[in-house]
């Protein structure tokens, strides 16, 4: 959000107000659907463990991957991989 802000020469809460007026969404909520789609993408197309796919997508913290992507997709990681291989 700082990075964009300070790209576009306007206030992160200005950026905020404006991406969720457009979006729906918060900034925060986008990007972590976006990675959460992409982990999605990466467990259907590739054999690497879970643990290495949320890394890649750029969430550090597995715990919160697993939990994020339940919330978000309505099961776990795993069990969206064995139902779509």
């Amino acid at each position: 959000l700082d990075t964009l802000a300070d790209h576009l020469h306007i206030s992160k809460y200005y950026v905020s107000r404006i991406f969720k007026q457009e979006t729906g969404a918060t900034l925060m909520d986008y990007i972590l659907a976006r990675r959460i789609r992409q982990a999605c993408l990466l467990l259907i197309t590739s054999n690497k463990g879970i643990e290495q796919i949320s890394i890649e997508v750029g969430m550090y913290n597995y715990p919160y991957f697993c939990q994020a992507f339940k919330k978000l997709v309505g099961t776990t990681p795993m069990k969206y991989r064995k139902k779509l291989r």
